[in-house]
């Protein structure tokens, strides 16, 4: 079926064009391929196109956010749980400090102080 177009019109190697023919638009895409617009609606694809890009640049921005609100609550998260890290690992000393005292004034000795046991050895033969 010939459409009045020649092959010069759909050359895949060309980018993305418009010519037109009478009342009607031929656009051809990169990949070759061809639509037909009546000359009111070259307008209606470019209007279509703008809302498609505007459409993706919201997305992306709201991924954008989506992404940024996601890594500050994993940062909040990560130093809540150090900070309950480092309580409980000072709860810990805490406690060991205090049983530590707390077996030296059992035995009468200030904490200060060093008891020294002295290990006898007998030779064996």
């Amino acid at each position: 079926m010939d459409s009045g177009l020649s092959t010069e019109d759909c050359d895949p190697d060309r980018s993305s064009m418009s010519h037109y023919q009478g009342q009607q638009a031929v656009y051809v895409d990169s990949q070759g391929r061809r639509y037909a617009y009546t000359p009111a609606q070259p307008q209606q694809y470019a209007s279509h196109q703008a809302h498609y890009s505007q459409q993706q640049q919201q997305q992306y921005a709201q991924q954008q956010a989506q992404q940024r609100a996601l890594q500050q609550q994993q940062a909040q998260v990560r130093a809540q749980m150090q900070a309950q890290q480092q309580a409980q690992r000072r709860a810990q000393q805490q406690a060991q400090l205090a049983a530590v005292q707390q077996a030296y004034t059992q035995q009468g000795q200030q904490p200060g102080q060093q008891q020294v046991a002295y290990a006898t050895m007998t030779p064996q033969m």
